[in-house]
């Protein structure tokens, strides 16, 4: 049982060793050849970005020096001592897995931000599934596509926007809120 053990911790603890390379393009990548919002807030938390820099050169170490302790163990017939030293790189990688699961965080909470944004709301005025037009004080926005590929227009005025959804053949008549309200009845 303990040859068997012992194997499975050496495949995992050689397979851990592909952390090295994740962070190194995570540290790239956040430090600043990625763009975008979530790209940009990572970088505001430098721990993110210390955490990933060490990863890429003192991971190895740890590994490489654990399984040359691990062996002399071994060859000590200290079986238990040997398996106790294959699990210190695994318990290492905690602060990298609260890294991660924090930059995954602030992704879904942008990306739900992003979904939100791109939702026809109460207020806004559908014209047809995926077409929708909202307003906030003075301005007016189209929005047009499907998840992930999405058109925002924007106009100063209300004759702009029906000129241009006349010239995308699209009847403002037809835009509706939820409450049924047309779109063409608020501004005749």
């Amino acid at each position: 049982m303990y040859h068997f053990c012992r194997t499975i911790l050496l495949v995992i603890v050689w397979l851990s060793l592909l952390v090295a390379p994740y962070a190194f393009f995570s540290y790239l990548c956040y430090a600043g050849l990625c763009g975008g919002i979530v790209a940009e807030e990572v970088r505001r938390n430098s721990f993110y970005i210390k955490v990933w820099s060490y990863y890429i050169w003192l991971y190895p170490l740890i590994v490489f020096a654990t399984l040359y302790l691990s062996r002399h163990r071994r060859l000590a017939e200290d079986s238990a001592g040997s398996l106790v030293m294959l699990l210190i790189p695994l318990i290492s990688l905690l602060p990298l897995l609260y890294v991660h699961f924090q930059v995954k965080k602030i992704s879904t909470h942008y990306a739900k931000q992003r979904d939100a944004y791109y939702t026809a709301q109460p207020r806004d005025f559908v014209c047809a599934p995926g077409k929708f037009i909202r307003q906030d004080n003075t301005h007016f926005y189209y929005f047009a596509g499907a998840s992930g590929a999405w058109t925002v227009t924007y106009f100063d005025n209300y004759a702009e926007m029906v000129t241009f959804l006349g010239n995308n053949e699209i009847d403002i008549s037809q835009c509706k809120n939820q409450k049924g309200i047309s779109f063409y009845s608020l501004y005749p």
